[in-house]
This record gives C-alpha cells, structure tokens and sequence, in this order.
C-alpha cells in the first residue's frame, strides 16, 4: 500500500520510496531504515501515534512482507473519525462456524458492514473444547469489528485477527506436509492432538551431558515401556512459528537406515536446543511422541556420552 501526498512531493527519498512499493506490492526489499520511514509515514498518513505500534509486518512463506493493523490502529481510528459499531447478528453456520455481523457509523453518516468468523473446529477437523470455543466466539466478533473500522477509514490492510488466522492455517499445513515422511518411533504412544507445538507438555534438563530429558513416568503409565532411544544424525534446525506469540524447532534427522524423518521441539527443550545449536551430522540418541500432528521429541542426548 504506497500512500502519497503534498508533504511526499519535498521530501524525494519518501517519494521515490512509495514509487518502488508501488511497483513491487512487497515491502521485503526494504531496509530496516526504509521500513522505520514507511512505518512512520502511513502512521502520519492516518493520524496514529507510532509509539503505540499501531501496525507491524509480517513476512510470508513466499517471502513476500506487508504491514498489517493491530489492535491499537482500530482502537485509535475509531476515535478519529467517530465510528461508531454494532452488532447486528450472530449465527452458528452448520454447527462448524461462527459468524458475527458488525455495522459501524461514521460521524459524517457513512455506514458499512463487515463480517467476522471463526471455525469452530482445528484444521484437522477436531472439535474445540468450551474454553477454545469461547475464545473462537470472540474472535469473530473482534475481527467483525475491526474490519468495518479499516473499510470505513479506508485503511486497506489485513487485521490482526485475519493474520492470525493465516498463521494458524500455515502452521496445521507445515505439520501435515512434514508428517508423512515421519518414520520415527512408530511404535510410540497414541496419538495426542497437538493443536499448537509450542503449548504441548514441557521437557527438563536432567544430565549435563544432556540437552534436556523429559519425565520418564509417561512412559510407564499403565505398564507402558517408556520409549526406545534411537540413535540420529541432525541434518538440519529451523524455527518455525506457532502461534502469534510462540515459536518451536522443526529438526530434520535421519536414523541408522539413512531414513530421514522430522521431528518437533518446544518450549524447555526447544530452548536448550538453541542454545547448545547441534552441528550438522552431529549424533545424538533421541526418543519421541507421536502426536496427531508429528512426532514430539521428548529427549535428546549426545550420542558420545548417552547411556
């Protein structure tokens, strides 16, 4: 979204600037002081204040980055133009979705209607518990709201809300691509929903020698064995993101086979990972959980010192 006006025609650098936006529809070729000059100058365009960080950027998997709202831009834009909302209904669509109506008013009189919606269910399909669906209901209205305030203050960008659901719907389609070259510990415990990586059961370190272990006591719950180390080669590390505020590590391994598999790390474990940050080939045992979303790694050891 390039934005022009009086002031950009005395000042060339802006000028030039919002021509190359034009052109490219991208803002992942800015520099850092380029994208803190656009950031300054839509701010100034809608009258917000940047030190309450009205937008942010978000960069996508095809590498392509666009400033989106935040909750403070429609909060200060409804009291800069007098908006005025309401909700004028809320339906369940199907039992799966959730959708609400929002109508917002200007102080000059102009009206417009959005519609915000959330899906009652995970991207596999599993039903929210009440706490999840509380939250779903919610976010309908939040997100109805907030996109009638940026079309009647023709700020054309995605909300918040939209973006993370977008997030959402990538990070359920990463694990689920990934998942069918999962051939770890196959023999693992059940399946347990791992609705987001980065909110499932904590690991802790045990052994200096160790990156971290996890509490052995799942593994003999009803008389279960706890899982079979297997000895790995690392092939790659990347961070991948969960929800708004959360990441986790996807590691590409491959075992004894030369079978090659990925396997997911988060929170404790996760964190003592980056910190130690594994060589590429380095050996390591490693047990894991399956999940209805991957496989969980659980423990992860140097395979020199591991018992």
């Amino acid at each position: 979204m390039a934005i022009k006006n009086k002031e950009n025609q005395n000042n060339p650098q802006m000028e030039t600037l919002l021509r190359k936006i034009a052109a490219n529809d991208d803002l992942s070729f800015l520099t850092e002081q380029e994208r803190g000059m656009y950031y300054e100058h839509v701010c100034q365009e809608f009258g917000l204040n940047p030190a309450t960080k009205p937008f942010s950027y978000i960069t996508f998997e095809n590498g392509k980055t666009v400033l989106y709202a935040m909750k403070n831009a429609t909060d200060q834009l409804r009291i800069i133009h007098g908006v005025s909302v309401t909700i004028t209904s809320r339906e369940r669509f199907d039992n799966d979705v959730y959708i609400v109506v929002a109508k917002g008013r200007t102080s000059d009189g102009r009206e417009d209607e959005s519609i915000g919606a959330s899906a009652l269910a995970d991207w596999q399909g599993d039903r929210y518990t009440a706490s999840s669906l509380a939250n779903a209901i919610m976010h309908a209205e939040t997100k109805a709201k907030r996109r009638v305030t940026l079309s009647l203050c023709g700020v054309s960008l995605l909300d918040e809300t939209e973006v993370q659901d977008m997030r959402n719907k990538l990070k359920y389609e990463a694990v689920d691509s990934e998942q069918e070259n999962v051939s770890i510990n196959n023999n693992t415990q059940s399946p347990e929903p791992l609705n987001d990586p980065s909110k499932t059961q904590h690991s802790t370190s045990k052994e200096n020698n160790e990156i971290s272990s996890s509490n052995q006591q799942d593994g003999k719950k009803e008389g279960n064995k706890p899982p079979a180390k297997q000895l790995v080669r690392i092939i790659s590390i990347e961070e991948k993101q969960g929800s708004a505020d959360s990441s986790y590590l996807a590691l590409t391994v491959k075992d004894e086979q030369e079978k090659q598999a990925t396997v997911y790390a988060v929170n404790t474990l996760a964190n003592n990972i980056r910190k130690a940050q594994p060589k590429k080939d380095e050996a390591f045992y490693i047990t894991t959980r399956k999940t209805a979303k991957g496989f969980l790694l659980t423990t992860m050891s140097k395979a020199a010192t591991a018992v």
